[in-house]
């Protein structure tokens, strides 16, 4: 599990988490309570991952 994080919808929150090494480090920001309208916090917690040399993981 080194160097990946994983990028996951949690339907108890209504947001999207990034988890590196098992830890929550951040999720998307968002006011509406579906997937849909966090597509952008999405692509930013993946993009974030990337550029600090994650491999991304994305469970819907």
């Amino acid at each position: 599990m080194n160097n990946q994080a994983i990028v996951s919808w949690n339907p108890s929150e209504y947001r999207y988490d990034l988890h590196i090494d098992g830890k929550l480090k951040a999720y998307s920001d968002g006011h509406a309570s579906t997937r849909d309208s966090h597509g952008e916090g999405k692509k930013t917690l993946i993009q974030l991952a990337k550029d600090h040399g994650y491999e991304v993981k994305v469970n819907e």
